[in-house]
């Protein structure tokens, strides 16, 4: 069952939403395009023992734009005054922000478990491809965040900017992460920072995706032509 509450109009926690990731969405995430079939073996048994490990959930606060510069945007607080972030050269995707949202989501720390313990027995392949697994149903937990602001949008007659997330975008260092999440309760979905601004559980994701009636696009866009992992990775939407 869903489970939403909302405090004061701009904050929301998520969970007990459902995710479902198919063999197809994971064989194209992994490097290559062809799948020998001892690993297509490995890559189903993989998929069954994972389906229902992961516990997606969200935490998410819509904030108005106060000003935005070259290389910074300010984000009203109400009664605590402002967040100022620094998005850098991705700043420039943020140029007809009104209002933005900025969450953070999880799969939880289950799978991330499970993928530990096949590890400790031995089963490397296993606990990679339940890797592989869990970087697809958080890329559908984040599905659920990208919907929030199209429907914000949508409801307003506006259009939505691209994903922008702290450490993956050119310009917005992974430090972007600490001041971002300063403003959600994280404790709320069982996530913490660390020091060196890294979030646990490690599939766990922050981000900022702003709306305003300047943007052209009714859905959230991908930022993979200035993404810092662009030439490696394999998920990206070209």
């Amino acid at each position: 069952m869903v489970t939403s509450s909302t405090i004061d109009g701009t904050l929301t926690v998520l969970s007990g939403f459902g995710i479902e990731v198919d063999i197809d969405e994971v064989r194209k995430a992994l490097p290559g395009s062809r799948c020998a079939k001892p690993m297509e073996e490995a890559l189903e048994k993989s998929l069954m023992a994972a389906r229902g490990i992961w516990c997606p959930k969200v935490v998410c606060r819509w904030l108005d734009v106060a000003d935005i510069t070259e290389e910074t945007i300010r984000l009203d607080l109400p009664r605590e005054g402002e967040l100022v972030l620094e998005p850098g050269f991705s700043t420039r995707f943020l140029a007809g922000a009104r209002q933005a949202l900025v969450a953070v989501y999880t799969l939880g720390d289950e799978l991330e478990e499970h993928g530990i313990a096949l590890s400790a027995k031995g089963d490397y392949l296993g606990a990679y491809l339940a890797d592989i697994i869990g970087l697809v149903a958080l890329d559908k937990a984040g599905q659920k965040v990208r919907l929030l602001a199209e429907e914000r949008a949508e409801t307003l007659g506006w259009g939505v900017s691209p994903f922008l997330s702290p450490g993956s975008v050119h310009g917005w260092e992974l430090t972007g992460q600490i001041p971002l999440c300063s403003v959600l309760p994280l404790e709320a979905i069982g996530v913490e920072i660390r020091k060196d601004a890294i979030l646990s559980p490690f599939k766990s994701i922050s981000c900022l995706i702003a709306v305003g009636p300047d943007y052209s696009s009714r859905t959230v866009g991908s930022t993979c032509q200035v993404c810092s992992k662009s030439d490696t990775c394999t998920m990206k939407n070209h």
